[in-house]
């Protein structure tokens, strides 16, 4: 009787160590989730896991974040790559693009040099012509990096414009034609280019815009900075020389890309909003890849 009463005992103290280290093994569990990234509503998921309260989620920048950020030497040299091939395609169409209003200004006859030349063309199916020419360019390119910005006169200021088909702007040589795209490729790069160009005579406004611009992409370009840097202390040198003629952009300068992922990638960039905490915190150092597109 005592041997089964202290056999009893034995796993009854047992069974208690094994629910106590369970139970403590529950309440130390942690959740981290990147505050910049995450929903309320899937923090409050979290919250409700059995033995889960707000003190076991960590709400922190992810360090991942950073570690996808710094290349390493065969990343970079596949975005090298990338964007020679890359380059190499958007050249081909640009020739293509300009030697097509010249063709059709010489079919149309135009009565004047003001008269508006048509293309033929909307901002859709541009669009779908250089998906065309980066897809011939190249056996690596697997497809667009984002949904192309192809946009005519006004829509060049609609941010992240989109055309769509049905509603596209016909394209002639009377204004300003914004192209951004990009692609991505089998060697490991992820390419997002933009430009701007006037295939008719432009006004001198717009001439004087695209210098500013043009000088604020430079000065960017050219910035020697020191160790400790991070992004919008540099993006003043983007708008100052639009600054001089009373003008601006209402949106950031540039912004990281992935190497093969995702065109934008944190935790880094460049831009003059506060209501980004990672921008405003962190560093650029070497082997990130930003953007400069001002304007």
């Amino acid at each position: 009787t005592n041997q089964t009463e202290t056999e009893t005992e034995t796993q009854t103290q047992t069974q208690t160590q094994t629910e106590t280290e369970t139970k403590t093994e529950k309440t130390t569990q942690k959740i981290w989730l990147d505050p910049s990234k995450c929903s309320i509503y899937l923090k409050k998921i979290a919250c409700c896991e059995p033995d889960m309260d707000d003190d076991d989620i960590v709400l922190e920048e992810s360090p991942i974040a950073l570690m996808k950020a710094l290349k390493n030497e065969t990343e970079l040299e596949g975005i090298i790559r990338a964007h020679e091939v890359d380059a190499a395609s958007l050249c081909r169409f640009l020739h293509w693009l300009e030697h097509l209003a010249e063709e059709k200004g010489k079919e149309q006859k135009s009565e004047t040099k003001d008269s508006a030349v048509s293309l033929g063309y909307n901002e859709w199916t541009l669009a779908q012509k250089v998906d065309e020419f980066r897809r011939n360019g190249s056996k690596m390119f697997v497809g667009p990096s984002f949904a192309t910005i192809s946009s005519f006169k006004t829509n060049g200021a609609v941010i992240h414009y989109k055309p769509e088909k049905n509603s596209a702007l016909p394209i002639d040589t009377s204004g300003v034609y914004l192209l951004d795209s990009g692609g991505q490729y089998t060697c490991g790069g992820t390419t997002d280019i933009t430009r701007t160009m006037h295939l008719g005579n432009p006004t001198e406004f717009e001439k004087r815009c695209f210098t500013r611009v043009l000088q604020g992409h430079i000065k960017l370009a050219r910035a020697v900075f020191p160790e400790g840097t991070t992004g919008p202390k540099l993006d003043v040198l983007a708008r100052i020389a639009l600054w001089e003629d009373g003008l601006d952009y209402r949106h950031g300068t540039g912004h990281g890309v992935g190497s093969f992922l995702n065109v934008h990638e944190g935790p880094h960039g460049i831009s003059a909003s506060t209501r980004n905490a990672g921008i405003e915190r962190t560093a650029l150092l070497p082997g990130m890849l930003l953007t400069n597109e001002p304007g």
